[in-house]
């Protein structure tokens, strides 16, 4: 059961944060599936003792479930410490939106390997240089 926290009003949508649970968060189709270990067991640990200080930002899909844009790293985290729910930003977006949300959190965020930069910067120029899906 999804908890409400909060709300807040943006110009061109609502965003809400939520208590959404573990199960129903899915990872982004471009999610590299490699997590660094002693980054994770770090956060793990951090959490454990000082709780989530930053949800998850995840989009709706029509399923019922939620797709992962940023906080790979926090669900993994979480799901180890067996928590049943994790807070969230729910942000209504297209496929577009998502694909600038997802990659544009990942090259800020985290070192990644060029390989990794490559296949993002790709995968964006396609998605605004082609028909929409």
């Amino acid at each position: 059961m999804k908890e409400k926290v909060c709300t807040a009003q943006y110009p061109h949508h609502e965003e809400t944060v939520l208590a959404l649970p573990c199960a129903k968060l899915v990872e982004h189709p471009l999610r590299l599936p490699y997590y660094n270990p002693m980054h994770l067991d770090g956060l793990t640990a951090f959490i454990k003792v000082s709780g989530l200080l930053e949800p998850i930002l995840v989009q709706p899909l029509d399923d019922g479930n939620y797709q992962i844009l940023n906080g790979h790293y926090r669900v993994r985290a979480v799901r180890r410490l067996r928590h049943k729910t994790i807070l969230g930003h729910i942000y209504p977006c297209d496929h577009r939106k998502a694909l600038v949300i997802f990659c544009t959190a990942n090259l800020l965020t985290k070192s990644l390997s060029a390989l990794e930069e490559a296949m993002m910067m790709k995968v964006l120029a396609q998605s605004y240089f082609s028909d929409p899906p």
